[in-house]
């Protein structure tokens, strides 16, 4: 819970910024769900203001919370969980919110 808190807290600071540039569309809230086996889900909660981020968790076939997926994506601000071909997958969108200049300086130095 406190990292979707945390989740929510980064896409509103984002909508704000991002707002006084430009319109912002609205937040937006999805969710997904990948059946493991007979007794678990995963669970995707994806933000999107106007970046997209994710928490993804597992619970029992009872609803209970039983684990949390973490991003393998350590530096991203701003991952996003998605379900491709029955397998969750990752996406950074942390170059979202960058500026050219910010772009850059990332790009020269992950290499």
């Amino acid at each position: 819970m406190k990292r979707l808190f945390t989740i929510l807290l980064c896409c509103l600071l984002s909508a704000s910024w991002m707002s006084a540039q430009d319109s912002v569309p609205a937040t937006t809230f999805s969710s997904d769900t990948l059946v493991l086996n007979n007794d678990s889900v995963l669970i995707i909660v994806t933000v999107c203001a106007p970046v997209c981020s994710s928490y993804v968790t597992v619970e029992n076939a009872k609803g209970d919370e039983i684990g949390e997926i973490r991003p393998p994506l350590l530096d991203a601000v701003f991952p996003e969980a998605y379900i491709e071909d029955r397998r969750l997958k990752w996406r950074d969108n942390t170059w979202m919110i960058m500026d050219e200049d910010e772009r850059k300086w990332m790009e020269a130095n992950q290499k």
